[in-house]
């Protein structure tokens, strides 16, 4: 007992820090490795941006090549989607040289127009001669509106810049391609270096992640597609213009659950606002009805086959990854946050799952004889 009480009234003992050679050499090592990581990482974040874009790519379109593999052979599947995917973009990228080139040829004709009207008017017209803004207007009218039509233009500037984006563009499709041929190898072969009790389950687990999410992205840009042409075709309606912009934005936006509708009509109600309020407040609540309907029957079903991501989690990601790489960098952060969503939502059910059976499984403990 008396010793008991002297261990019960000793202070306790702080804990000391002993600095020694090793543990400095280790500390360096540590602060050395982060630094080296942190360059090599930024250093390298374009093609580490081409790879990610290639593996979301390629884990969104195996689906697609798998089911066209039953009637074809995969290669020409990849093919067939190549070349659905670069009519896509060449429609959308020749609409906007179009539009972009009306555009111009507007602010050329009526600019220049207004600016001379503006010098007839007493007080100001005579400051704004003597500025010679017209004259500068129209050259500047003028520039632009032949460099979008390539006249005049850095020919060599624009090849190197159209190029550079060409070669982006074929070193992204050409990993996809490697990817989806050696992708399910690469993802089994990571799963082999999972302990065995574990294997199975994360098997379970990323099988079942993998297929949400792939259904959550689906569903999600066959939403955005129509939300696209049902604004293209409202912009069109009324006279707009840039439809074919005011599309591509409102689709983008669409992605975000609940309010991305909404979102994605309001530059169309702003620039409606130039026919008249009227259209502007019609436009504002055809976008509030198809949002209710949307989010009431649309975006449940959608969450309930696919990964219920939410608002905020879609608004992050896709900032994020818009920041970093445009609209590829947007659509790329906000598949693989559904993919996390889902990989942390499956392994938490399975592992339910398995304590449910574990606790049926184990035998009940029978009581022993009174003593």
């Amino acid at each position: 007992m008396s010793e008991l009480g002297n261990l019960e009234s000793s202070p306790p003992q702080r804990p000391t820090l002993r600095v020694s050679g090793r543990s400095i050499a280790r500390a360096a090592l540590v602060v050395a490795a982060f630094f080296i990581v942190a360059t090599v990482a930024g250093r390298a974040t374009g093609t580490l941006a081409w790879f990610l874009e290639a593996a979301v790519f390629a884990a969104l379109s195996w689906p697609l090549v798998r089911r066209l593999g039953r009637h074809m052979p995969k290669f020409v599947a990849v093919l067939v989607l190549t070349a659905m995917v670069a009519g896509v973009v060449a429609l959308l990228a020749l609409t906007g040289l179009m539009e972009l080139r009306a555009e111009s040829d507007r602010f050329r004709d009526n600019v220049p127009r207004a600016v001379r009207e503006l010098e007839s008017t007493d007080g100001i017209g005579t400051i704004v001669k003597d500025l010679s803004l017209a004259d500068d207007l129209t050259g500047y009218a003028d520039n632009v509106s032949d460099r979008l039509r390539f006249k005049g233009a850095d020919v060599a500037g624009v090849a190197s810049r159209v190029g550079g984006s060409a070669s982006a563009v074929l070193v992204v499709w050409i990993l996809t391609v490697m990817l989806v041929f050696t992708g399910p190898g690469m993802v089994d072969a990571a799963l082999g270096l999972v302990p065995e009790p574990r294997r199975e389950t994360a098997r379970e687990v990323l099988r079942s992640a993998y297929g949400r999410s792939v259904r959550y992205m689906g569903s999600m840009a066959v939403r955005s597609i129509v939300v696209g042409a049902l604004t293209f075709a409202l912009a069109s309606a009324l006279g707009l213009d840039m439809p074919g912009l005011l599309a591509v934005v409102a689709a983008l936006i669409a992605f975000v659950p609940y309010v991305g509708i909404i979102g994605g009509w309001l530059p169309v109600a702003f620039m409606a606002l130039i026919n008249g309020s009227g259209e502007a407040l019609a436009v504002l609540l055809g976008a509030l009805v198809l949002q209710t309907v949307d989010a009431l029957v649309v975006q449940r079903r959608i969450d309930d086959s696919g990964v219920p991501l939410g608002v905020f989690l879609t608004l992050v990601a896709a900032m994020v990854g818009f920041s970093l790489h445009g609209p590829g960098g947007m659509l790329m952060a906000v598949a693989v946050a559904t993919l996390i969503t889902a990989v942390i939502n499956d392994a938490g059910a399975v592992q339910a799952v398995q304590d449910a059976e574990a606790s049926t499984a184990r035998p009940a403990k029978v009581p022993g004889p009174e003593t």
